[in-house]
């Protein structure tokens, strides 16, 4: 049961940003490879800062454009969001293919809209 509830909500978020986000600049793949720059800076490795500071932009950029779909907690902070939808990436690789905006927007949903 819970397993399709987690599937219609997902269903739902694909919905609702496929009417709202048209510029999907980025897939997945992408995304993933953003994430992994920004995840070695969290860690103290060795990093990309560009890639990690395009990764937190572009999270930043998505959940702004959607904001007025979403009930975030009033001090939610940028890296929270960057953690939980890099965490999102390391368990879903099947998804990867899909538009960076729903794989941005499904995990932070899902996160903090749960009834």
């Amino acid at each position: 049961m819970k397993s399709i509830s987690r599937i219609f909500v997902i269903g739902i978020v694909l919905i609702i940003c496929s009417q709202f986000c048209v510029a999907d600049f980025y897939n997945g793949n992408e995304l993933y490879s953003l994430w992994k720059e920004y995840k070695k800076g969290e860690d103290g490795l060795k990093y990309n800062p560009v890639d990690s500071t395009f990764y937190m932009g572009y999270i930043a950029g998505t959940v702004d454009e959607m904001d007025h779909l979403l009930s975030l907690p009033p001090n939610v902070t940028l890296g929270q969001l960057c953690r939980i939808v890099g965490k999102y990436l390391d368990d879903n690789p099947n998804f990867h293919q899909l538009s960076a905006s729903i794989l941005i927007w499904t995990p932070i949903y899902i996160a903090f809209n749960k009834k």
